[in-house]
Order: C-alpha cells, then structure tokens, then sequence
C-alpha cells in the first residue's frame, strides 16, 4: 500500500471527530486482508490500529540515499526536506 488514506487523521481534534485512520484500519481487516506492507505512515500510532494483523512500514529515507549518492552525479550538499512536520527530515550529504 504506497499510500494510506486519511493517515493524518491519527487523533481527536474536537469533540465528535472520527479519528478516520483507526476506520481505515478496520475496513482493510474486515475487507479480509491479512497482512499490510505500507510506505511511511505519517506517524507510528497508525500500527496499532491495525488489531489483527501484521503490519509493516517501511521507510523511504534509506532508498531515497541510496538512489541519491549512486544515481545523481551531485557536486557539493544536498537537502532534502518534507513539506509537513509529520515527515520531517534533513538530509545535508557532502558528495
């Protein structure tokens, strides 16, 4: 699952909110699904709405390096930086 819907909506903001996510995670189990391999979930809470199921997140970071330092032919540093505070991250490489 490269993208997991309403993954922002972790918490209650206000009274009567739905925390949408813990939804989500009850659809994918009662839809029969019985393991979720899913790309950097916003935060790590998401896991434990899964009850009955293993779930994995595996983190785009490594990748993204990886692919930076043998692909692109870079001179000097590099940031990388997410538009949100949930995937925040600061990558400066000195090639």
């Amino acid at each position: 699952m490269p993208y997991y819907g309403y993954a922002r909506q972790d918490r209650k903001t206000q009274p009567r909110v739905p925390i949408s996510a813990a939804l989500v995670a009850e659809l994918l189990e009662a839809s029969g699904a019985n393991r979720v391999i899913c790309v950097d979930f916003h935060c790590g809470q998401i896991q434990g709405f899964f009850r009955n199921i293993p779930v994995d997140n595996l983190y785009a970071r490594p990748a993204l390096i990886d692919y930076c330092i043998n692909h692109l032919n870079l001179s000097g540093s590099i940031c990388c930086v997410s538009p949100d505070h949930g995937g925040l991250f600061y990558i400066i490489m000195n090639i």
